[in-house]
């Protein structure tokens, strides 16, 4: 078949982009993806994928996401719901530079500067999708397959694939109003409901430029996390070093309404931006496990977007000065008390002198 076939691939708990044969200069894509994830294993995931191309757009291009299970529902979503899900951690980032700039060191022997600002943290780097100048797309032929239906729709289509996977939600994007598809092609993001244990992220070895935000009622389990990014290489490129940012504010009206009730004691936010795939990965497959209390950010000065009051604030950015200023205070207030105590006992004749 001539027509080049951009596919959405993902093992049964990733997403990968793969332009199939047919091109002498083959396309790619580029991947938002935010996903809300609760305790009780219920998952909304918001997909877009933009398809690209270097040579000639073709006519159609059939997208699969495998899943690892049947979805509970899909449906198209707003654009907004996804920028605004995607812009939860750059605002909580944020915060919490300032909320660590604002936090003060008490370092000896400078006395008189006590309330010396610390470094910040380097900020965060913005989005690698350059949305702009996109021509439309459309959805047809949306089906949920399991293995041997999926090679029946890919047929019936003229495609031709071969792929392991519990379920398939399929689809083709063909041009909007016209007769072939553009070089850079906008989509409607996709919202997918999953059952699913763990945090399931859209990321793999042939996703391409990416962003992904993670969004649990629980935080990440920060060595694996930790680990995934220096593998996949966001920590370096994203400079994102700090990890289950938290929020106490409700999440935007259609990021995921479904699973916002009932509210959780926070929202904890997570997030991987690259350019591109780094060299030599093969993973097609992530779970982002769930941690516990021990995985939240240490220290006093950090508390995400919550309204606290000033003395409370005082507290945080100060906390290191006023513990050590205490501990002087009390060794002081011993040591002359107990030399007093000594003196008023030797005067009684408690004491020899």
């Amino acid at each position: 078949m001539r027509l080049a076939l951009l596919l959405l691939l993902l093992s049964p708990l990733h997403a990968t982009v793969v332009l199939l044969p047919g091109e002498d200069k083959p396309g790619g894509a580029r991947t938002e993806v935010a996903v809300v994830h609760r305790a009780s294993g219920k998952q909304e995931l918001l997909l877009r994928v933009t398809p690209m191309f270097d040579a000639a757009p073709p006519a159609r291009v059939a997208l699969l996401v495998p899943l690892p299970a049947a979805p509970a529902g899909y449906s198209l979503a707003e654009p907004d719901a996804l920028y605004d899900a995607i812009a939860l951690h750059p605002k909580l980032f944020k915060l919490a530079r300032q909320q660590w700039s604002d936090r003060t060191e008490y370092e000896w022997p400078e006395w008189f500067t006590w309330l010396r600002k610390s470094e910040s943290v380097p900020q965060t780097e913005e989005s690698t999708l350059d949305l702009q100048g996109l021509e439309l797309g459309e959805y047809r032929d949306f089906a949920v397959c399991d293995s041997t239906q999926l090679a029946d729709w890919l047929s019936s289509r003229g495609y031709t694939f071969s792929g392991d996977a519990p379920f398939w939600l399929c689809m083709q994007v063909v041009p909007a109003g016209k007769a072939q598809l553009g070089r850079r092609v906008e989509m409607p993001p996709l919202r997918i409901a999953l059952e699913c244990p763990q945090p399931w992220v859209p990321i793999g070895a042939h996703s391409g430029a990416i962003d992904a935000s993670v969004i649990s009622d629980a935080p990440l389990d920060t060595d694996p996390f930790m680990a995934f990014l220096l593998g996949y290489g966001g920590m370096t490129r994203t400079r994102v070093v700090l990890v289950n940012l938290w929020s106490v504010q409700p999440l935007p009206a259609g990021v995921s309404d479904e699973l916002a009730s009932p509210p959780p004691f926070r929202w904890y936010a997570n997030r991987v931006v690259s350019t591109a795939v780094p060299p030599g990965m093969t993973q097609l497959s992530v779970e982002l496990p769930r941690g516990d209390i021990k995985d939240e950010l240490p220290g006093f000065w950090y508390y995400g977007d919550d309204e606290i009051s000033w003395f409370e604030r005082f507290f945080r950015e100060h906390a290191l000065a006023i513990m050590t200023t205490s501990f002087l205070l009390l060794v002081t207030v011993i040591f002359f008390k107990t030399r007093a105590n000594r003196a008023r006992l030797i005067r009684e004749g408690r004491l020899p002198r």
